[in-house]
């Protein structure tokens, strides 16, 4: 293997085996990347000596491309495989990445096969002909120009490479995996333009073979696809109320390239879905021919009625929609409002009267006070194993630990009784506390104040 050229990239992937990633892109090399059949997937070709240039499209080259247009055009975000990450090669394990391969038509064999990478942006537009592209700026006009992924955001920066890398015909030498969650899955992003540039740096400029990019698997052909958006909306942003009603809207958006028939949504825990319709098509159906045809978007909304339980489960009240068309392709859309719990109990303890227990017509020492325990559950999730502690430990309570739904109140459920002391008639009075408890709250009814010749008989 020859030495490489002077020069200090900021990621190396001049050796095999190697990896690094550069603003959340993992860069990796070394791995097989078949497509499976003989011929590399390509969707761009670059090529010129020296420094080189260029993106995909369907329309006329711009830059260094070549005209093939089964190598060069434009691809669809749905071409671009998903790849979850196993914390190899620089991945995060469970993250979700967009795969593309990168292939090396550089000289090999101990001439000159290193090359630089020295800008890659990853653009989204609503159509894959454009043209009069500008780097850092995307096409000229009025055009979506989302840029999903800069290699030089926020800093110039390049990756030294080598075309030894090469793993046969049909196999890529380099594989970058972008997070999924840069890109924007809609009718206005659909299209995905990928521009780079090759051999900048001294010493490593293109040696006249040609670059390409590619995916593991065909593009460029009839793709049916569409993706699913719901959100969810609530009054107060939060799920805090017994009947109240989540309200969802679901948009049903054709990201492929072709038209799409017998749109059926479907979503078992809402009520009142519908489609927002105008005129009896849908209002998404610009050119109302009752297809979802490409570039559009449909919508629709429904409810959902919080219960009891979701408000006892807390979290969050999940909700997904799910959709079908005539063309086997499916999708589905998730939203989620957040449940806020107040878990809340108050008590009230009351002196119900005396038992005159020495038939002297007076409450004295070794008569029994009745206490009352009014528990209410003031939140709005049902109370468990509610029960009273009395702080006193003379007073007697007595009673069977319930479950108490919002809004409800008991008294009859716990009981308390305390025999009059010497020194509670000297006081001439008698204070008392008490609690009431449950798995989740709890509440002190305060200092209770008894006075003995205020209280009333009991029979």
């Amino acid at each position: 293997m020859t030495t490489p050229p002077p020069g200090t990239p900021d990621l190396d992937l001049t050796l095999a085996g190697t990896a690094g990633s550069i603003n959340g892109a993992v860069f990796s090399t070394g791995l097989t990347q078949s497509a499976g059949t003989g011929t590399f997937n390509a969707f761009v070709q670059i090529q010129r000596t020296g420094f080189e240039q260029g993106y995909n499209t369907d329309a006329s080259a711009q830059y260094d491309e070549l005209n093939s247009l089964t190598h060069n055009h434009s691809i669809l975000l749905a071409d671009v495989p998903i790849v979850i990450g196993d914390g190899a090669n620089g991945t995060i394990e469970g993250l979700a990445y967009r795969e593309f391969l990168l292939d090396l038509s550089e000289a090999s064999g101990g001439i000159n096969p290193y090359i630089s990478l020295d800008a890659l942006q990853i653009w989204q537009n609503e159509a894959g002909n454009l043209t009069n592209f500008t780097a850092g700026a995307g096409f000229a006009g009025t055009h979506t120009n989302y840029l999903a992924y800069d290699l030089d955001a926020g800093v110039n920066r390049w990756i030294a490479l080598n075309a030894d890398m090469a793993h046969g015909s049909g196999q890529s030498d380099y594989r970058i995996l972008i997070p999924d969650s840069y890109f924007i899955n809609d009718a206005a992003h659909r299209y995905v333009t990928l521009y780079s540039a090759f051999g900048e740096q001294a010493g490593w400029s293109s040696g006249g073979g040609f670059e390409e990019w590619g995916l593991h698997g065909e593009s460029g052909g009839v793709q049916s696809a569409f993706s699913v958006h719901k959100t969810a909306s609530v009054p107060g942003g939060t799920a805090d109320t017994v009947d109240e009603v989540i309200t969802y809207s679901i948009s049903v958006s054709n990201t492929g390239n072709t038209a799409l028939s017998g749109i059926t949504v479907s979503d078992p825990s809402v009520s009142d879905l519908a489609a927002v319709q105008s005129g009896g098509f849908n209002v998404g159906d610009t050119n109302l021919d009752g297809l979802l045809s490409t570039g559009e978007t449909w919508l629709y909304t429904a409810s959902h009625t919080v219960t009891q339980d979701e408000m006892d489960a807390g979290g969050s009240i999940d909700n997904t929609a799910s959709v079908m068309t005539d063309q086997g392709v499916s999708d589905d859309g998730s939203a989620s409002v957040t449940v806020a719990q107040n878990a809340e109990v108050t008590l009230v303890k009351s002196a119900l009267g005396y038992h005159d227990l020495n038939n002297n017509n007076v409450a004295d020492a070794g008569d029994t006070i009745d206490f009352q325990f009014l528990i209410e559950n003031v939140g709005n999730i049902t109370l468990h194993d509610v029960g009273v502690n009395d702080v006193d430990t003379n007073v007697e309570v007595t009673g069977t630990a319930f479950d108490l739904a919002p809004g409800a109140s008991d008294s009859a459920s716990w009981v308390g009784v305390y025999t009059i002391t010497a020194l509670d008639v000297g006081n001439g009075y008698h204070d008392n506390d008490a609690v009431a408890l449950s798995e989740e709250a709890s509440d002190s009814s305060g200092t209770v104040h008894v006075v003995l010749a205020d209280l009333m008989l009991l029979v």
